[in-house]
């Protein structure tokens, strides 16, 4: 897929309740950034009709099931959840642990998963005023945390 364009991804079963008729419908108005959807379900068929017929071929790939998922994942720029209802996500920490930025439907344990890496973020890069103890403290820190900045 060409680098020129933003890159989307979603992985996960392909199943009523993830959101995925709302997500192709979103991408009918989104000129500018690429989709890709791995995974395999019953709505696969329905996705499949549904972006031959609105002629979205050119900017969301369905890919299938991956075992190893990590190469689509660090290709891509961000993933996206549109999950309904969900509890915590393999795929929302598999795409964070990349390093990836995520944007999720405000459910359970996705919104979740999102205060605890901001509550992480924000904690791990303040410091108190004029402490430079606690400033170094931080600095190293942040050079073996697992996420990218």
């Amino acid at each position: 897929m060409p680098k020129e364009s933003l890159i989307a991804i979603f992985s996960g079963r392909l199943e009523k309740g993830k959101g995925l008729e709302t997500l192709i419908e979103a991408w009918k108005k989104i000129s500018d950034t690429k989709l890709l959807i791995l995974g395999e379900g019953r709505l696969r068929g329905y996705l499949t009709e549904e972006i031959k017929s609105s002629q979205l071929e050119d900017r969301v790939t369905l890919i299938g099931w991956k075992e190893n998922i990590k190469d689509y994942l660090q290709a891509s720029d961000f993933f996206i959840l549109p999950s309904l209802g969900e509890g915590l996500s393999n795929a929302l920490l598999e795409a964070m642990a990349c390093g990836l930025v995520v944007i999720t439907t405000k459910i359970g344990g996705s919104e979740e998963a999102i205060r605890a890496f901001l509550y992480y973020l924000y904690h791990d890069l303040l410091f108190t005023s004029l402490d430079l103890q606690d400033m170094a403290i931080k600095e190293s820190g942040s050079q073996s945390q697992p996420f990218s900045r």
